[in-house]
């Protein structure tokens, strides 16, 4: 575990289950969202018991330059008149609204169940979210939207004012990098196989030498397709996606 002095950082490479590792350390981060003060070394807590249901609720989040990024709230259902609780966002270009549809349901259940609302959102230009796609991946541009997104969840009725954030790989990439802008709602972060040096430790560059595989090219055609659950085909969806050039031609 690393403190930068505001924000909490838990890095793992342990070779759990997606779901194991996410419910597992969703105790952690519970913990640190709760009671923002340091942390100090103590024996695992068993899970707790439920507390609520969940519901998904769409939202949009509005922007500076007039962009909406499309997100899906998984929100504790039951709750009492007043009641507050801590988010927890995980950022992404994996489009919320099909290929990760039936993930998020088993993950954010868990954590809506015990008081959480978790924040699924669709990177700029990426799935529902509007705006054009960023030119490379953990742009400035991603990290600045992010901020804005963070300030969002951190202001709506709902919330207590704490934010965390989380993910595997990409997610937990930009979860380092926001907690490098230090926004203030921001209390704790999982980073799972993720590191803040891309050059030696991300997928295109091992020990130096550029790595291609399936993961390049299925990244490049995963963002070009159209919003679900329509999928339109009109001129506007076309030129944004096909006058992009792949992300894979920056790392050459």
């Amino acid at each position: 575990m690393l403190r930068n002095g505001r924000t909490r950082l838990f890095l793992t490479r342990a070779p759990l289950p997606g779901a194991a590792l996410f419910l597992g350390t969703a105790l952690i981060l519970g913990t640190a969202l709760a009671h923002p003060a340091p942390l100090r070394a103590a024996a695992p807590l068993p899970p707790s018991p439920p507390a609520y249901g969940m519901k998904m609720v769409p939202a949009s989040i509005p922007l500076q330059d007039g962009v909406r990024l499309a997100a899906n709230l998984y929100m504790p259902d039951g709750a009492k008149p007043g009641e507050k609780f801590p988010a927890l966002l995980e950022y992404l270009p994996y489009r919320k609204d099909d290929g990760g549809l039936d993930r998020d349901h088993v993950f954010y259940a868990y954590m809506a169940a015990r008081g959480y609302v978790c924040a699924r959102v669709d990177i700029r230009g990426t799935g529902q979210s509007e705006g054009h796609m960023p030119d490379r991946e953990y742009s400035d541009q991603e990290q600045q939207d992010g901020m804005q997104v963070i300030a969002w969840l951190a202001k709506q009725p709902w919330s207590n004012g704490n934010v965390g954030e989380w993910g595997i790989s990409w997610g937990g990439f930009n979860s380092i990098q926001m907690a490098m802008r230090h926004p203030p709602a921001l209390k704790a972060i999982i980073a799972v196989d993720a590191s803040d040096n891309l050059f030696q430790d991300d997928i295109h560059y091992i020990d130096g030498l550029m790595h291609v595989d399936e993961y390049e090219v299925a990244m490049d055609l995963n963002t070009t397709l159209p919003p679900a659950p329509g999928f339109p085909l009109d001129e506007a969806i076309l030129a944004a996606s096909f006058d992009s050039p792949p992300w894979l031609l920056m790392y050459k």
